[in-house]
């Protein structure tokens, strides 16, 4: 049978599930090689174990295969699939017509596949999307799906699988190595009796779960445990549980606690979110395993059953990521906080990488490309050697590059197009050839680069600061006062000269200076031009903080001026939180009236991670090293003070702040935070040693060596106990 997309002519409805399987036998052992992808999600089995998974994301226009490599025994094997065709646009893929694609080759033929296909009912369609960014929750009957279909003798008969109306242009190999799952042993933090509180259960499902009564005074209707992952991380749990038919079991995600419990919504989804799914158990022994991978630190499970015989048993996360879970390079120092500072950030970037680098794995694992080659290529490089997911995303860009030259921001399912990251592209692409040496990559890539580059510049041919189309998000920074209207708005202007001269050296580089020789005489007369006038404003004075430091970071301040504007983006960044405590973090994001809907405006004085990337660098290259390492101290330290164990887009805990680390003057006297009460000399107070130590190694290496001794101290080997269940606390009200 000659390979060619799959799918079954009655199963073109979004959020549909269908399973393929074909049974094939080989006469000698070997090496072979599954070549697959598909429209949307799915899971491959062979003779019953997990086998691979796809699409490795993709732009219709140039589609992907993934290769599996296999090693097969002489006889018969089949090989089973799952698909989800989610049917809508999502930060992943574009919606599409629905297919499967697989063949199985060795190093010397094809091996003929005849596929059977069945659709799922045990799955109800379009209960509710997970946010308007991913796709749909799964609302699943265990008593409807085939029992063994994955395994090799299945007895029952399928129809055979028809040939998709989707046709695709040639596919090429995706250059991706392969997707790892680390099994993971999540941690029990809490468990208990639950009541149900509303009736309907698929009336609004995230909101039925956080409002279900946990340890209710009325009789339970099941049970419920919460698990702490350590960190956000993307993945699937596998859960094994006893049930009777028709009991039901829930699974809530959260990145972190609302008042102590998982609220199963995403933050900032633009609409709204359920962070969840539910499936209908069968009788006896059931193993629950989510198709489709979320992320969260935190997962809530709620077994609803009044049967005896019910019992949650055991659960195991599969971490997903393309990265080893263990750096391949790593940094010393003599500062514990700055090594634990930088393993954050690798551990950050773990949990952010799958088959792109995302912007985030539970909100909407989007690949923008801000986060592939501004941050992400150079945590990347430091702590990994095989960069060809950043080298993936920067082709996909181009690829997904507007028809006039801009390379997209947001790819390669739902689209944006921001100025700024597609300026910062053209340094990135020169970036990563500095750090792998790929030649081809820059010899591919340079006509989209020098596209891009002249899209840009001819804004610039009457000003410095211009208006870009509506169409075109005008993003610099969280921080960034783009709604001011002060005549200052170079920062834009100066992502383009860094750009430029990034471009000038990448076809210097490939003997092409020739194709930019009028672009390099036009900037020369514009270099002159913007000198002028920042001395007839002021000179760099009359700049504000981002636009200092992008014109610093591009040697355009006048060299007698440095040290001022040095100067201004130290007191700048002294008076932002967390620096200074007192000042207010980012805010609520709001739109400004009569602008495009990408224009925000947050709390005046931000600094953000994101853009210090842009600054720091800046102090440790103009002798400020010291300056520069307070920043990271005490602005990261202060995230890790706040419990968290990956870094948060903002220096905010807004909307997810669950823990209090600091003494309150309103505790009645307990005092039991890790900080004491703040005083004039001491605004943040200070640590108490040696509980804020003991909680700063908490799921670290270094935790068991760091309790010993205080266990000891209190006469218990094992924290269990000293376990009080909440049942058991009498609580009194303490008069403020």
């Amino acid at each position: 049978m000659t390979p060619c997309n799959l799918w079954q002519p009655d199963c073109q409805t979004p959020d549909t599930y269908v399973a393929f399987r074909a049974e094939f036998t080989v006469s000698e052992a070997g090496s072979y090689t599954l070549h697959h992808c598909g429209a949307s999600w799915y899971r491959i089995w062979l003779n019953g174990q997990w086998l691979s998974e796809g699409p490795a994301r993709f732009d219709p226009a140039q589609p992907e295969y993934i290769a599996t490599t296999l090693a097969l025994t002489p006889g018969k094997h089949c090989l089973a699939a799952q698909v989800h065709h989610v049917g809508c646009d999502t930060r992943m893929l574009l919606a599409q017509a629905p297919f499967l694609y697989a063949s199985l080759v060795s190093d010397t033929s094809s091996v003929p596949l005849q596929w059977q296909a069945k659709r799922l009912g045990a799955y109800h369609s379009q209960v509710r999307r997970i946010s308007p960014q991913l796709g749909w929750i799964e609302w699943c009957d265990h008593n409807k799906l085939p029992v063994g279909w994955q395994l090799p003798g299945f007895g029952e008969i399928w129809s055979t699988a028809c040939k998709a109306k989707k046709t695709t242009p040639p596919m090429h190999q995706a250059d991706l190595p392969a997707i790892r799952y680390d099994a993971i042993k999540p941690n029990l933090i809490a468990e208990g009796q639950l009541r149900e509180r509303l009736f309907y259960a698929k009336d609004d499902p995230p909101m039925a779960f956080a409002l279900r009564s946990l340890n209710p005074k009325e009789s339970s209707e099941g049970r419920w445990m919460r698990f702490d992952l350590g960190q956000v991380r993307l993945g699937c749990p596998e859960i094994r549980l006893r049930a009777s038919k028709g009991d039901r079991l829930e699974i809530g995600w959260a990145e972190s606690l609302i008042d102590g419990r998982v609220v199963p919504t995403i933050n900032a989804s633009l609409g709204t979110s359920a962070n969840m799914d539910h499936y209908i158990l069968s009788e006896g022994e059931n193993v629950i395993e989510p198709l489709t991978p979320k992320g969260g630190r935190f997962l809530e499970i709620h077994l609803l059953s009044t049967s005896e015989n019910a019992d949650l048993g055991e659960m195991i996360f599969h971490e997903r990521s393309i990265f080893p879970r263990t750096a391949e390079k790593a940094f010393s120092s003599e500062d514990p906080l700055l090594n634990r500072i930088w393993q954050t950030g690798i551990n950050t970037l773990r949990a952010c990488a799958e088959d792109a680098i995302t912007d985030n794995p539970t909100r909407e694992r989007g690949q923008w490309l801000g986060d592939v080659a501004n941050v992400g290529l150079q945590v990347g490089a430091a702590g990994y050697t095989d960069l060809r997911v950043f080298g993936r995303g920067l082709k996909q860009a181009a690829e997904c590059a507007s028809p006039e030259g801009i390379v997209a921001a947001l790819f390669p399912g739902q689209r944006a197009y921001l100025s700024s990251f597609a300026l910062n592209w053209i340094d990135a692409c020169h970036n990563y050839f500095k750090l792998t040496g790929d030649r081809a990559f820059l010899e591919t890539l340079f006509p989209v680069a020098l596209k891009n580059c002249l899209f840009f510049e001819r804004f610039f041919a009457s000003s410095f600061t211009p208006d870009m189309p509506n169409e075109i998000w005008g993003f610099i920074d969280w921080g960034y006062p783009a709604h001011l209207k002060d005549g200052r708005h170079f920062a834009l202007y100066f992502h383009f000269v860094s750009a430029f001269n990034s471009l000038k050296v990448w076809s210097d580089q490939l003997g092409r200076n020739d194709e930019i020789e009028e672009l390099v005489e036009r900037q020369h007369i514009r270099t002159k031009a913007f000198e002028a006038k920042l001395e007839t404003l002021g000179g760099a004075s009359f700049l504000r903080y981002h636009e200092q430091i992008l014109a610093l970071r591009t040697c355009l301040v006048p060299p007698n001026e440095i040290a001022t504007c040095l100067d201004y983006c130290e007191s700048y960044i002294r008076d932002c939180f967390p620096m200074n405590e007192t000042a207010p973090d980012i805010g609520i994001f709001k739109l400004e009236p009569e602008t495009t809907p990408f224009a925000f405006v947050s709390n005046p004085n931000t600094i953000t991670p994101y853009f210090l990337h842009f600054a720091l660098p800046v102090f440790f290259e103009n002798g400020r090293e010291a300056f520069a390492l307070e920043v990271i101290r005490t602005c990261w330290g202060w995230c890790l003070d706040q419990g968290l164990t990956t870094w948060p887009e903002f220096f905010s805990m807004r909307g997810s702040h669950c823990h209090r680390w600091v003494d309150h003057p309103k505790e009645g006297g307990l005092k039991v935070g890790l900080r004491t009460l703040p005083s004039p000399d001491k605004p943040f107070g200070e640590r108490k040693e040696p509980a804020f130590t003991l909680f700063s190694k908490l799921e670290t290496p270094q935790q068991e060596a760091e309790a010993a001794p205080l266990k000891a101290i209190i006469g218990i080997e094992y924290w269990s106990d000293i376990l009080v269940q909440a049942s058991e606390i009498t609580k009194d009200t303490v008069e403020e």
